[in-house]
């Protein structure tokens, strides 16, 4: 029975293993190698040169659907199957999981099938060579006048090496072998290339990466709800410069986290310090100060109706307009929101005290530069009109009119906000003038809300503004942050990766194994080594020689 049971399975045995052994040698292959690396150099180029989808629009399918239709008006139907191929998502493709993978096998597999024979060269190496290879003519081969075998020996353990000497025929033999672990270093660095391709798998499909956008004194949740355990964000105080350019410059936040409504760490982050917990990494990648905390009241019943600090990430012209009378005196100094438009000109109608008639200042763009366009109403249906260049004055009537400077003000449209009359109009507009802005000014911020009713209403930090039955106050400016959260698993195996690299690296470099074979009798010395082509053993056999020598310098 037992004898047929072999027989039976031994051609099922014999097919595996033969399958395994040509898997393993396909696996092992240096062209394979070499073919996996160039492929993923060809995707990291075409990641590179092809745009790419943004991350916030990776996992929302409106915002990939958008994106993509801009990508179809560059190259037409081209983008569809560019899509499907995932060449528009390079570095989060099939492809490139695939790519490293199959380059992590293949490096296990070279390997597997290298460590048994290395393993066995360097516990139990060659000791005893043939004559011929001493006398070879190929280089590392050295030839001198006899020498002393045991002053050739304490020479050889004076460098470090490991020497056994015996006898044969009346000739000394000796072998020396020093640094013998060297050689495994290269399996530490093929472990450590493993780790960094396993690594990146791991991050490529169990990282998890978030970022939020949090106002000063409020927080957000890192996940939605309902997720275990419920983790949020709070940001104590936010504080940051910026440059000309509006980018941030030391800027650093204060936050606290919290899980199950307990607060379990509360640390300073900034863009290079980070804030960890249980695995997460919670850096700072922005700071916007451009915010504003706003507030809507109805003065009928007292209701908070609306309470909310509003990020103002769009922007719009606005020109900062000065009116004085004819004595000089100053009558009207702001920044002037627009709330219309009249034969073309978007502007805005001002009230200037002391003036009963409003006046409409509109905003124009000739080509000799903007230019500001005033209309006042006249008598019956006559209108006076002035045209005013920037950084220049000029009168109308009793009054002057200077154009004094053209902002560009962070604004946003806030189609939540509650205002006066029907529903249905153009959503309420908010711009922050002055304050602490991307362009390095510190004047008081003053808010200008339009949409809300005839005329545009400019508030200063506490001031507050009556329009119907609605109460609008401006409570103050306040900074955003914008925070990255990221637990990466795949970022201990790829540090640890890193470390194995540098050591087996300089292992193999800075302290290479070398193996010498000596003979010595009456009739002169021969020595022959192996040692990585980098180190010459040249040097070390006449310096041997010289300190061994019976009959004078070699």
């Amino acid at each position: 029975m037992a004898t047929m049971r072999s027989a039976f399975r031994s051609p099922v045995s014999m097919r595996t293993r033969f399958f395994v052994d040509e898997l393993m040698r396909v696996l092992a292959s240096v062209r394979l190698a070499a073919a996996l690396a160039a492929g993923l150099g060809l995707l990291a180029l075409a990641g590179i040169l092809l745009p790419q989808l943004p991350g916030a629009a990776r996992s929302d399918p409106v915002a990939s659907a958008q994106w993509l239709d801009g990508q179809r008006g560059a190259l037409g139907p081209a983008a569809d199957w560019m899509y499907r191929l995932g060449l528009y998502d390079v570095f989060h493709s099939a492809w490139m999981a695939a790519s490293f993978g199959l380059l992590a096998l293949s490096v296990v597999a070279c390997t597997g099938r290298r460590f048994a024979p290395t393993w066995r060269n360097v516990v139990h190496p060659v000791k005893a060579v043939p004559e011929s290879f001493l006398l070879s003519s190929r280089p590392g081969v050295f030839r001198g006048p006899a020498a002393d075998p045991v002053a050739l020996e304490r020479a050889m353990r004076r460098r470090h090496f490991h020497v056994e000497r015996w006898s044969a025929n009346g000739v000394e033999w000796l072998f020396a072998d020093r640094y013998p672990w060297a050689q495994l270093a290269t399996f530490v660095s093929h472990a450590a290339i493993v780790l960094l391709l396993a690594g990146a798998l791991v991050t490529h499909f169990g990282a998890f990466t978030t970022r939020l956008f949090v106002a000063e004194g409020a927080s957000a949740p890192v996940f939605p709800i309902g997720h275990a355990p419920a983790m949020n964000v709070t940001v104590a105080s936010a504080a940051g410069s910026l440059d000309a350019h509006g980018r941030s410059l030391d800027a650093r936040s204060e936050i606290s986290v919290t899980t199950n409504g307990r607060t379990a760490k509360t640390c300073t982050i900034t863009a290079s310090q980070p804030c960890t917990w249980d695995g997460y990494r919670i850096r700072q990648a922005f700071f916007y100060s451009a915010g504003v905390d706003l507030q809507v009241r109805d003065t009928s019943d007292g209701r908070i109706l609306f309470r909310q600090a509003v990020a103002l990430t769009a922007s719009r012209e606005a020109p900062h307009v000065v009116v004085s009378d004819a004595g000089g005196r100053v009558l009207l100094d702001q920044v002037v929101a627009f709330t219309g438009s009249v034969d073309g000109v978007d502007g805005a109608l001002l009230a200037i005290p002391g003036d009963t008639a409003p006046v409409w200042v509109g905003l124009a763009h000739p080509a000799d530069g903007p230019a500001l366009i005033v209309f006042q109403p006249g008598d019956g249906s006559q209108q006076r009109s002035l045209t005013v260049p920037l950084h220049a004055s000029a009168p109308a009537g009793d009054l002057r009119f200077e154009f004094a400077g053209l902002e560009t003000t962070p604004a946003a449209e806030l189609p939540g906000l509650p205002a006066p009359g029907p529903e249905g109009g153009i959503p309420p507009v908010a711009q922050l003038a002055g304050g602490r802005l991307s362009d390095g000014s510190a004047a008081p911020p003053v808010l200008l809300l339009s949409g809300v009713g005839n005329r545009a209403v400019a508030l200063h930090e506490g001031e507050r503004a009556v329009v119907g039955n609605l109460e609008y106050q401006f409570v103050g400016q306040k900074p955003f942050v914008g925070l990255e959260v990221r637990k990466d698993r795949g970022e201990p195996l790829i540090w640890i990766g890193s470390a194995m690299l540098v050591l087996g690296l300089a292992a193999t470099l800075w302290i290479p194994r070398r193996r010498i074979w000596a003979r010595t009798d009456g009739d002169g010395l021969q020595m022959a080594g192996m040692a990585p082509k980098f180190a010459d053993l040249g040097p070390e056999f006449e310096a041997l020689a010289a300190e061994s020598a019976t009959a004078g310098p070699p």
